[in-house]
């Protein structure tokens, strides 16, 4: 029977190859997995984990082509900061053009932004469960500064995503504004092909 740490590292398996890239090692098992749903777009109204360092697993879907995504993250100047951006390794999100993929938007607190475009495709897949993911952005930097960051996804169509950030091993000090996702709905998000009837305008 499989577990939810099980679903964990199959959702981080592409933040784990991320490690490999950018060389932090990113341990799938050790992320906790935050669902962001259709209320979740506009920043500091959606989920924030309360410490940046901390490994967790962001994902969901962008149910329109101008559909955005987001959630926050505090941290301390110094602190790595750490992003694992993906797809699952199916249609229609593997068909799309690199363009139409999910890029993130950071904004720092002092109101600079980074984006982290798909640059990579990385396949990968996870035995357990017979799942496939491809990697978009690997990306390992460094807060320049304390306070909450904020990450926006946007896209060019119908499609889910995931987004992990944090180091191995650390805790999870919490998320607020959120709550962790079960086994039944990162299952369902992975077998689910995003739609506009996620949210109906």
């Amino acid at each position: 029977m499989r577990t939810l740490r099980g679903a964990r590292r199959v959702l981080m398996v592409g933040a784990a190859a991320g490690s490999l890239v950018v060389g932090t090692a990113v341990a799938a098992q050790a992320h906790t997995p935050v669902r962001l749903g259709c209320s979740d777009v506009v920043p500091w109204m959606s989920p924030e984990a309360v410490n940046g360092t901390n490994p967790v697993l962001f994902f969901g879907s962008l149910s329109h082509s101008w559909s955005v995504r987001s959630f926050q993250e505090h941290y301390n100047a110094g602190d790595p900061l750490i992003l694992g951006l993906g797809i699952p390794d199916k249609a229609p999100e593997n068909a799309l053009a690199t363009a139409a993929l999910p890029t993130v938007y950071q904004v720092a607190p002092d109101g600079k932004v980074t984006q982290y475009a798909p640059n990579v495709r990385i396949p990968l897949h996870a035995d357990e469960t017979n799942q496939d993911y491809l990697m978009l952005n690997l990306t390992q930097g460094t807060a320049t500064e304390t306070g909450v960051y904020s990450f926006i996804v946007a896209g060019g169509a119908t499609e889910r995503f995931f987004a992990g950030t944090g180091v191995e091993g650390g805790p999870f000090d919490g998320v607020l504004r959120g709550t962790v996702a079960t086994i039944d709905q990162l299952d369902a998000w992975y077998n689910t092909p995003a739609s506009p009837m996620d949210c109906p305008l």
